[in-house]
């Protein structure tokens, strides 16, 4: 990340302490969830569960800000 970005998302993340809200709140409708596996336990557990991670597009980030 460059330093520009960085000093954007330290601003973002302040702005959000002081009025105490959540990045689930302020990104509500862009969050989206995608269950994954790692390859690693891919193949070495064919039944591994898949983790959840969630995933804000990066047009849909900039939008916001």
């Amino acid at each position: 990340m460059d330093e520009k970005s960085i000093k954007i998302i330290a601003k973002l993340m302040l702005a959000m302490m002081e009025l105490n809200m959540s990045l689930h709140e302020f990104f509500d409708g862009v969050i989206y969830e995608q269950l994954v596996k790692t390859k690693q336990a891919a193949t070495q557990n064919k039944n591994a569960p898949a983790r959840k991670v969630e995933i804000i597009e990066s047009k849909d980030f900039f939008e916001y800000l």
